[in-house]
């Protein structure tokens, strides 16, 4: 299998790639991570995108570092903020996390999920749009309401607590994307 190389940090690392904006949910994606640390789960996060600032009801638009900032410490120090990357070190960051998050409140069919299914990662996706459709829950990826940290917390953590799981599920998602979205 593709993540058998792994690193135990990189085993429990979870990737988010998209912007942060309201539209991909990087913020209920940062809060989620904050009530999965505070739960005492070891685990880490990989940010990839670009900052458009995150609209907040009551807050107005929110930078990413300012939305870093109001995280507790110990959820910030687990969190690798990569900011915008090309398509191939995107492609790299993908062949080493095990386990990738789409926390979109509304989605077509994306890439990201298109590409998380191909490299065999267990997907973790809001139950909108194209995810809701493709996606077969606890088969080829978890599935949870768009706008809800908590309920994306506890499926980052079932996930990160059962790597038997995650191979199983990575390993559907990937039968999936070639079989339903190979170009042949």
């Amino acid at each position: 299998m593709a993540f058998d190389a792994l690193t135990e940090r990189e085993r429990r690392t979870l990737l988010f790639v998209g912007r942060f904006d309201r539209h991909k949910g990087g913020d209920v994606m940062l809060e989620a991570f904050a009530h999965l640390v505070a739960g005492g789960a070891d685990a880490y996060l990989t940010f990839v995108g670009p900052d458009r600032g995150c609209e907040t009801p009551g807050r107005g638009r929110v930078s990413l570092a300012e939305a870093l900032a109001a995280l507790p410490g110990e959820a910030r120090a687990r969190i690798d903020v990569r900011g915008p990357l090309p398509r191939e070190e995107v492609a790299r960051l993908r062949r080493r996390h095990p386990i990738a998050v789409v926390a979109s409140r509304y989605e077509n069919l994306n890439y990201t999920l298109l590409e998380t299914l191909a490299v065999g990662a267990a997907p973790i996706c809001t139950a909108v749009g194209g995810p809701k459709q493709v996606l077969r829950d606890g088969e080829t990826g978890l599935l949870v309401p768009p706008e809800d940290p908590q309920a994306l917390a506890a499926a980052c953590r079932a996930l990160l607590d059962d790597p038997e799981r995650v191979r199983r599920i990575g390993a559907a998602a990937r039968r999936e994307a070639l079989s339903v979205f190979a170009p042949a």
